[in-house]
C-alpha cells in the first residue's frame, strides 16, 4: 500500500490533481451561473441526452399533432427554426418540454426570471434536432442525471457529468505541459488556449465542450510526446504520453460528427513535428500500437454511425441553403470570420451575450505577442506547426461553410478544437530559448490580465440572467433570476479559482522535467535577464 501511495505522490500526478481540482472548481461555477437551456441549442442535447440514457437514441418522425404543432415549437432545439424533416420525436419525461427559454433568448437586456421549469414526469414524446449526433456523450452525461429527478436537478447532474471530463482532458494537457520547461512563456500558452468559451461549452449540455478540450488535451499532450521522441537518446517514449495522447483522441473521435477529421488534422501536424527520428522512435514503442488500435477501433465505430445516419448530410442542419455558387459561399464565410473568432473568446447564451470588450482585447494581444515571439525566437519546426494549425484554422470553416452551402453559420466554437493549437504550439517553440531567461514580470502581468479578463467574462454571463445586461453592475442585489447559489458567493469563489489557475500555471515548479534539447533551430539573440546580457548559439 505504501509503494502505491508513493506512486501516486509523483510531481506530474500532483500536477493532474491540481489542476483537474482547479479545472473542476472553475466548470461547476460556470455551470451555477447559468440557468438550465441559456447555450446554444442545450434543450435539444438535453432531450436527446434523456434519450439516449433511456434507450431511445434515434427517435421517430413527427406525428400529426406535432407537426401541426410544429411552427407554434420550433424554438426548441434553435431560435431560428428550420426545415421539418430535421427534427424527431424522443420518448423522455413531460417536463423536458415545458421550458421556455425563447422568453429570453436574443433578448440580453431580460433576465432568466421567465424561465418556467416545471411539469409532469411521464414519458411523452419531445422533438429534438439533435438525434444523429453521436451517442456516446449523450450517455455519459445522461445516465448520471437519471439518478436523480428530472427537471433542473437532473440538467446541472448532466453539466456537472460533462465538466468532469473535460476537467481530466485539461487536467492531462496541463501536465504534460509541465514536463518540457519551467519557462512562464511556455506554461502561457495554455493559459491564452483556454479562453472563456471553452469554459462556458464545458460547463452547458453540449458536446462542443468535451470536444473543445479533448483537442487541446490532444495538441497539448501530442505536442509534448512529438518534443520527447525527437530528443530520445534511449529510444523510448513515455508510456503515460502515449495513454493520454490515445484517450484525448479516442474522445474526441467520439464525440461530435467532425471528430475525426479534427483528430486527422492534429495528428497530421504532431507527426510533422515528430520529425522522422520522432517517428522512428514511436514506431518502436509497444504501447503506441495498442492505443493506436484503440483509435482506430473509435474511428470505426463514429465512422459506421456517421454513414448510418447520414450524419454529415448538409440537410440534416438547420437552417435552409442559399443555392449560392461556391465563390460566393466562400466570400461569405471569410466575411463572417471576424464574428467566429470573437466567438472563440466569448459569445456566451445563445450567441447573444457578448464577454466585455476588454476580454476580447487582452486576448487578441496575448495571442498576438505569443505568436509574434514564437516567429522571432522559437525553433522552427514548431512554428512551421503553428503556422499550419493557423492556416488550418482559417481555411477548414470556410471549406465546410462552402460544403454546407450555407445551411447553418458556422460558429466560432466549431474551430475551437484546432485553433488552441494555435497558443500551444506557439508556447512550445519558446522552450529551451533565450526568451525563457528573461524577467517574467511581463508574463506576470499577461496573466493577471487574462485572469481579470475570465472575471469580467463571467460576471457579464451571470449578470445578463440575474438582471439583463441593462440592469445594475451590482447584480446580485437586485436579482430576477436567482442562480442554485447566490450571485455574489459565484463571483467571489469564481475570483478565488481564477486566481489559483493563474497563479498555478505560471508558478515554476521543481518537479518539472526538463526535456533533452538537441535541436539547433532557435536564432540567436540577446536578452537583458536582471541587467545581464544573455546569449544563445545558434
Amino acid at each position: 500500500m505504501g509503494t502505491r501511495l508513493r506512486r501516486l505522490d509523483t510531481p506530474e500526478r500532483r500536477a493532474w490533481w491540481v489542476s483537474f481540482a482547479i479545472l473542476f472548481s472553475l466548470g461547476v461555477l460556470w455551470a451555477l451561473a447559468n440557468p438550465p437551456t441559456a447555450a446554444s441549442d442545450e434543450p435539444a442535447h438535453i432531450v436527446h441526452a434523456a434519450g439516449v440514457a433511456r434507450g431511445d437514441f434515434f427517435g421517430r418522425p413527427l406525428n400529426a399533432a406535432q407537426l401541426a404543432e410544429f411552427q407554434n415549437r420550433y424554438y426548441i432545439g434553435s431560435n431560428q427554426g428550420g426545415v421539418v424533416d430535421v427534427y424527431r420525436s424522443v420518448t423522455v419525461p413531460e417536463i423536458y418540454d415545458r421550458p421556455n427559454p425563447i422568453c429570453y433568448i436574443n433578448h440580453p437586456e431580460l433576465s432568466a426570471a421567465c424561465l418556467d421549469f416545471t411539469g409532469p414526469h411521464r414519458s411523452t414524446g419531445i422533438v429534438s434536432h439533435t438525434t444523429k449526433y453521436p451517442p456516446a456523450w449523450y450517455a455519459w452525461v445522461g445516465l448520471p442525471a437519471r439518478l436523480v429527478s428530472e427537471g433542473s436537478r437532473a440538467v446541472y447532474v448532466m453539466r456537472f457529468a460533462g465538466v468532469l471530463l473535460v476537467a481530466a482532458l485539461l487536467a492531462s494537457g496541463v501536465a504534460s505541459f509541465r514536463r518540457i520547461s519551467d519557462s512562464r512563456y511556455v506554461m502561457l500558452g495554455l493559459l491564452v488556449a483556454l479562453t472563456p468559451m471553452v469554459f462556458f461549452f464545458g460547463s452547458v449540455v453540449n458536446p462542443s465542450g468535451v470536444e473543445i478540450a479533448a483537442g487541446l488535451a490532444l495538441w497539448a499532450s501530442g505536442a509534448v510526446l512529438a518534443t520527447e521522441a525527437r530528443s530520445a537518446t534511449d529510444g523510448r517514449v513515455d508510456a503515460r504520453l502515449v495513454a493520454r495522447v490515445g484517450i484525448a483522441a479516442g474522445v474526441l473521435v467520439l464525440t461530435r460528427q467532425l471528430g475525426p477529421l479534427w483528430a486527422a488534422i492534429i495528428l497530421l501536424v504532431l507527426v510533422g513535428l515528430a520529425g522522422r527520428q520522432g517517428i522512428r522512435v514511436l514506431r518502436a514503442s509497444r504501447a503506441l500500437w495498442a492505443w493506436a488500435a484503440g483509435v482506430a477501433a473509435c474511428v470505426i465505430a463514429q465512422m459506421a454511425w456517421i454513414v448510418w445516419v447520414d450524419a454529415l448530410d448538409p440537410h440534416n442542419f438547420l437552417g435552409a441553403p442559399t443555392h449560392e455558387d461556391g465563390f460566393t459561399l466562400a466570400q461569405k464565410a471569410i466575411g463572417l470570420s471576424g464574428g467566429e473568432f470573437r466567438e472563440m473568446i466569448g459569445v456566451f447564451g445563445w450567441n447573444d451575450t457578448p464577454a466585455p470588450a476588454i476580454t476580447f482585447f487582452m486576448w487578441v494581444a496575448a495571442l498576438g505577442g505569443l505568436a509574434a515571439l514564437a516567429v522571432a525566437f522559437g525553433r522552427r519546426r514548431d512554428v512551421v506547426g503553428m503556422l499550419v494549425a493557423g492556416v488550418a484554422t482559417a481555411v477548414v470553416p470556410v471549406v465546410l461553410f462552402v460544403y454546407q452551402s450555407g445551411f447553418a453559420r458556422w460558429q466560432g466554437r466549431y474551430t475551437l478544437p484546432l485553433a488552441v493549437g494555435v497558443p500551444v504550439l506557439a508556447a512550445l517553440a519558446l522552450r529551451g530559448t533565450a526568451i525563457r531567461n528573461a524577467r517574467g514580470a511581463a508574463v506576470v502581468l499577461v496573466g493577471v490580465a487574462l485572469g481579470a479578463g475570465h472575471v469580467l467574462a463571467y460576471a457579464q454571463n451571470l449578470r445578463r440572467y440575474t438582471v439583463g445586461l441593462d440592469g445594475t453592475i451590482w447584480f446580485w442585489t437586485k436579482e430576477q433570476w436567482s442562480p442554485p447559489v447566490s450571485s455574489l458567493l459565484l463571483v467571489i469563489a469564481f475570483v478565488v479559482a481564477t486566481a489559483c489557475w493563474v497563479a498555478w500555471l505560471l508558478s515554476p515548479s521543481r518537479g518539472r522535467r526538463r526535456v533533452p534539447q538537441y535541436e539547433t533551430e532557435s536564432a540567436r539573440v540577446e536578452l537583458i535577464d536582471a541587467g545581464s546580457p544573455v546569449t544563445t548559439a545558434p
